[in-house]
């Protein structure tokens, strides 16, 4: 059984590319499972100044 649960996407600050991207690439690789664990709290920007753009990026996120 192949899995992957260390999978980030581009909202933790270091990843590219979209998680239909990635879950196309691992049925391509044969993976049975697969899961997304991004890092917070996010060690390289400021909380004061991130959280409100994400929440903004959650809302809208939300809405699609």
């Amino acid at each position: 059984m192949q899995i992957d649960y260390h999978t980030h996407h581009v909202r933790c600050g270091h990843a590219v590319g979209g998680l239909e991207e990635y879950v196309k690439r691992a049925i391509e690789l044969g993976m049975d499972q697969l899961g997304l664990s991004d890092h917070m709290p996010l060690i390289h920007v400021r909380a004061e100044e991130y959280y409100p753009e994400m929440q903004c990026r959650w809302r809208n996120y939300l809405a699609t």
